[in-house]
């Protein structure tokens, strides 16, 4: 599928990082998977791996961290290295795509959508594209 792509899952929710790699890795769909269960720990991925999409979840604990750590990787990483927001709450969509996020999928969200999207997204990567943001269905 992905299978010369890397991938961070960012959320503290331990058992969705651990759904999202199961799917993934049942599916043998990315070459490396990486987890970060904090903003530090997604801080310290991102800049040591520079993986090709990251899922951040927006509100880690009782912060909108993920909108920092945006903010952050936005001025560091590649063009190439996408970000896609993950979060439960629709209001920070318009500023998560000010910001810079390449997407957005709104929680809950199904499993086969997610691969879809992210298809979606890697494939805006490999075209060069920059201008077009995505986002789930309403």
């Amino acid at each position: 599928m992905f299978d010369d792509k890397t991938l961070l899952i960012a959320d503290d929710e331990l058992y969705l990082r651990e759904s999202l790699a199961a799917f993934f890795k049942l599916r043998k769909a990315f070459k490396e998977i990486y987890f970060a269960a904090t903003p530090k720990e997604a801080s310290a991925v991102i800049l040591a791996n520079k993986p090709d999409i990251t899922l951040l979840d927006i509100g880690q604990g009782d912060a909108l961290e993920g909108m920092d750590i945006l903010k952050e990787a936005k001025k560091i990483l590649p063009a190439k290295c996408k970000i896609v927001m993950i979060s439960g709450y629709r209001e920070y969509k318009d500023e998560c795509f000010e910001i810079g996020a390449d997407g957005y999928v709104k929680k809950p969200f199904a499993l086969p959508e997610l691969i879809l999207f992210i298809a979606e997204v890697l494939k805006d990567q490999d075209a060069g594209s920059a201008g077009r943001k995505a986002q789930t269905p309403k």
